[in-house]
């Protein structure tokens, strides 16, 4: 389980700040990332693409730290 939250920080992560360089750069992966491909974040791309890879690096650190509760 441990492995699998740290995936998904990975790919929050990845998301987040993939989304960021495509929103800055000109949009040249548009359709790439998920937040820029979905109508509900218009005009506010960057930030919702920063709050993703804010919140997957508190996930990664998180269960880096062992906060679940759960010790492996």
């Amino acid at each position: 389980m441990r492995k699998l939250l740290e995936l998904l920080g990975l790919l929050m992560v990845m998301q987040g700040a993939g989304g960021i360089i495509d929103q800055l750069g000109g949009r040249l992966w548009h359709g790439l990332f998920a937040i820029n491909r979905s109508g509900w974040f218009s005009g506010y791309e960057i930030f919702a693409n920063g709050i993703l890879a804010v919140l997957g690096t508190v996930l990664i650190v998180a269960v880096a730290r062992g906060v679940s509760g759960h010790r492996e």
